[in-house]
């Protein structure tokens, strides 16, 4: 292990002296975090130490796929092995990555890591790094939409005309081990001239009790000429390729966060803007809604929601705040008094929501009250890093080993609850 005195950062610099290898945690300040986690490892996002103002990540397997934005060109796509914090690989594509503001999402699956910029995707192997396959369905008349997700072992996306005001959308699948062919499951077009422009976003599945699969979700069109959105949900049987039910118009603020509808047991929970929704996945019928219209906030388009211990909805607002809501009912259990997150990506994981901030800290949630339990800034800040913040991707688990993963901006850091 190489060790290493990192210079002072005044605010983002790309100067500093190359950092390759993990951090040895021993040689960092790391008081408030080692009374709840030990740190297992913290590896620079780049080799020369300077601040990244966005990184996107995925567990694949038992490591760490992450996707650096705005911070150059090399290196977009890293590999880090999920023990050590030791980098793979890195890949970097300019045409396609750009500085990683042109990726617009990735999935993984089992030994294999999906990286999609709207129309192309490319398709890496974990252990070595190797191209799998690249899909490019952009053409003078054809685009991919921004966002990918991986259901069982196919790749779902979404494919429409280009431009803005658009007449068809489809929703499509590839098999995520060949991406050669795309199987248009559903389509929605265009009826006249002010119709609504459609698009589709990702699904998750029910598998029914008569042993059928439901495909759930969304469809976001668009009116320009009213200048109005509507949002349908639909439940495709995948053995008949036939709709099961279909929920037209059904958010009020004909608005709705992009994120896949969960499906937990025979509910399926749906976050309009401002309208939280429970509906049976079996015949479409609404068991229980939340209207918060009528002010700024609460907005559920960030972080997807999550159900706590069978009987707790766990949703976060835009602004960071949490609510808690009962599964079977809809009644609000409570909410936080502060903006405690910032609408990325929260974990909850032994009664604890473990979320990052706005204001930089790594916080920790009573998942059954809603009270604080605590919070701390980066150790970077301690090594000469005084803009490092807990802002970015938001805070991912790794199921197999335990294990946490946050960064700052500077540093990825690996956490073990002790």
């Amino acid at each position: 292990m190489t060790f290493l005195i990192l210079g002072f950062l005044t605010i983002i610099s790309c100067q500093k002296q190359p950092v390759h290898e993990p951090i040895d945690p021993s040689t960092t300040d790391t008081t408030t975090l080692k009374k709840h986690f030990q740190l297992v490892w913290m590896s620079p996002n780049s080799s020369d130490t300077g601040t990244c103002s966005g990184s996107l990540c995925r567990v694949v397997n038992s490591d760490l796929l992450s996707v650096k934005r705005f911070c150059g060109g090399e290196g977009v796509v890293q590999l880090f092995d999920g023990k050590t914090g030791e980098r793979r690989w890195t890949k970097s594509d300019p045409s396609e990555w750009g500085d990683g503001s042109f990726v617009s999402s990735f999935e993984a699956w089992n030994d294999i890591a999906l990286v999609c910029s709207h129309s192309d995707i490319h398709t890496f192997d974990r252990l070595s790094g190797a191209l799998l396959w690249h899909s490019d369905v952009g053409s003078d008349n054809t685009s991919g939409m921004p966002r990918i997700r991986i259901v069982n072992n196919h790749v779902y996306h979404v494919h429409r005309p280009k431009g803005t005001e658009v007449s068809s959308a489809h929703l499509v699948r590839a098999s995520v081990m060949s991406g050669s062919t795309w199987d248009t499951l559903y389509s929605d077009y265009k009826q006249h001239p002010n119709d609504y422009s459609p698009n589709f976003e990702m699904p998750d599945i029910w598998l029914s009790p008569q042993g059928d699969t439901l495909l759930i979700f969304q469809g976001r069109q668009y009116n320009f000429a009213a200048i109005y959105g509507r949002i349908n949900l639909y439940a495709l049987n995948l053995r008949t390729r036939a709709l099961a039910w279909k929920i037209e118009d059904l958010v009020p603020e004909g608005n709705s966060s992009v994120k896949p509808p969960l499906v937990w047991h025979d509910h399926i929970f749906f976050q309009g803007m401002r309208t939280l929704f429970c509906i049976e996945a079996a015949t479409g019928n609404i068991l229980w809604q939340k209207n918060y219209n009528g002010s700024i906030y609460p907005s559920f388009t960030g972080a997807r929601v999550k159900v706590f211990d069978e009987r707790l909805l766990i949703a976060q607002s835009d602004n960071g705040d949490f609510y808690a809501f009962d599964v079977q009912t809809g009644a609000q259990v409570w909410k936080t008094d502060d903006d405690y997150g910032w609408d990325k990506e929260f974990v909850i994981q032994e009664g604890k929501i473990y979320v990052v901030s706005v204001y930089g800290f790594f916080r920790c949630i009573n998942a059954a009250t809603g009270k604080l339990e605590w919070q701390t800034l980066p150790p970077a800040r301690q090594m000469g890093y005084p803009s490092a913040k807990f802002t970015y991707g938001g805070v991912l688990l790794n199921p197999d080993l335990g294990y946490l993963y946050a960064n700052d901006g500077v540093f990825w850091y690996c956490l073990k609850i002790e």
